[in-house]
């Protein structure tokens, strides 16, 4: 599964490396699957990516498209 996700561009991280108790802590406890915060990133990285590709950014287009991502 990592292996594909990697495939597809995500960045995979070893499990001790993000734990708790690190400085580089992702997770709020060593039960929690899902990285919220990568997962926000992701889908606003998404959004603007969408955007962008629908309308040429411009600042009119620009001070249209900020409202949505919020």
């Amino acid at each position: 599964m990592l292996d594909w996700l990697d495939s597809l561009g995500w960045i995979v991280a070893h499990g001790p490396d993000i734990a708790p108790d690190t400085l580089a802590a992702e997770r709020v406890d060593s039960g929690q699957a899902i990285l919220e915060q990568r997962l926000r990133d992701a889908w606003h990285h998404k959004r603007v990516y969408q955007i962008s590709c629908a309308w040429r950014l411009n600042s009119r287009s620009i001070s249209v498209a900020l409202p949505t991502l919020c």
